[in-house]
């Protein structure tokens, strides 16, 4: 089954033409006399026809039960392009309550048109005017990975955490392992042994923890090492580099209220342009072989598997690491 688009009955086919021409720039596709294809899966057809397709006179225009819905880029300039046609209008320019705004009005036989501004861009303006990632998609009642589509990874910034943001990024965390479904029987984070108050203060003492600024709140959380551990040294990794042309990931966590939206993709992003940025040749990290939802993640990513240790962990005793890898070439993630 596929859906071709949507066909309307019309008085007057030339007068509907030039209608959907001049007001609204549909070119003609298909011309077959009584019917007319128009670009986006307009079929119009004359209204006699259509008695005949139904076997049935009761063909009610004008009614307000449906519409053709459009949307426009500049929406106050397409109003004012068509404010000098004769044109009968539903209503005229208004703002909905999450704040697109709308025209709507008829066609010569009384269908319904509305003309709407495009969400994206919406969505940029009430980021312009100074609204985070999260309060966008609230303002406007969307999901907050339909703004971040529109908006970029550069509505984001990846801040690198000093002590001061310390109570912050414990908070972070535990938020992130308080909150989180299935946090537990995956990553196996148990705050207090993974990770622990030392371990964000070493991080942060370093300068490898990051925070996911969304505005002045915290998206996502991770420690960003350059170099390697002794324990990676065992592995027999794809890409050929020295400790010091490698980036580390560690405790990558994305806060409840950002989990499913996109957000830890694009951190991974930013994160693996920093690696690019700095010359390194390699980004490496390990999870729980129990974390299949990460391996997912990782892989859907690019990473490559570069096999299994067995380690002690505080929150796990001795259990099996997946061990990952992504090629950096060029100044390019591959």
């Amino acid at each position: 089954m596929k859906y071709n688009g949507v066909l309307i009955a019309v008085s007057d086919m030339e007068n509907s033409r030039r209608f959907y021409r001049d007001v609204l720039g549909l070119k003609v596709v298909e011309d077959f006399g009584a019917n007319v294809t128009l670009e986006g899966g307009i079929f119009l057809q004359t209204l006699d026809t259509w008695r005949t397709f139904i076997q049935s006179d009761q063909v009610v225009l004008p009614n307000h039960a449906g519409e053709l819905y459009f949307e426009e880029e500049d929406i106050e300039g397409f109003c004012d392009r068509i404010a000098s046609l004769d044109i009968c209008y539903v209503h005229p320019l208004f703002e909905h309550r999450w704040g697109q705004r709308v025209v709507r009005f008829y066609d010569p036989d009384g269908h319904v048109i509305e003309v709407g501004e495009r969400l994206d861009v919406v969505i940029r303006r009430f980021f312009e005017a100074g609204l985070s990632v999260a309060e966008t998609a609230e303002r406007m009642e969307i999901p907050i990975g339909m703004v971040l589509s529109a908006l970029g990874d550069g509505a984001l910034r990846l801040v690198k955490a000093n002590m001061g943001d310390f109570i912050k990024v414990r908070d972070a965390y535990l938020d992130i392992i308080e909150h989180s479904p299935n946090l537990k029987q995956y990553a196996r984070w148990e705050y207090g042994k993974h990770p622990t108050d030392d371990d964000l203060i070493r991080f942060i003492s370093a300068g490898n923890m990051y925070m996911l600024m969304d505005g002045a709140d915290i998206a996502g959380v991770a420690a960003i090492t350059p170099g390697q551990g002794e324990d990676y040294r065992q592995v027999q990794w794809q890409v050929d580099a020295q400790d010091r042309e490698v980036m580390t990931l560690h405790l990558l966590g994305i806060l409840p209220r950002y989990q499913g939206a996109g957000v830890g993709r694009a951190m991974m992003r930013i994160a693996l342009g920093m690696a690019a940025e700095g010359g390194m040749k390699a980004f490496r990290l390990d999870t729980l072989a129990s974390n299949i939802p990460a391996q997912r993640f990782y892989e859907s990513l690019g990473f490559v598997f570069c096999g299994k240790q067995h380690w002690y962990a505080e929150n796990t005793g001795w259990t099996d690491f997946y061990l990952y890898e992504q090629e950096i070439r060029g100044g390019k993630t591959e």
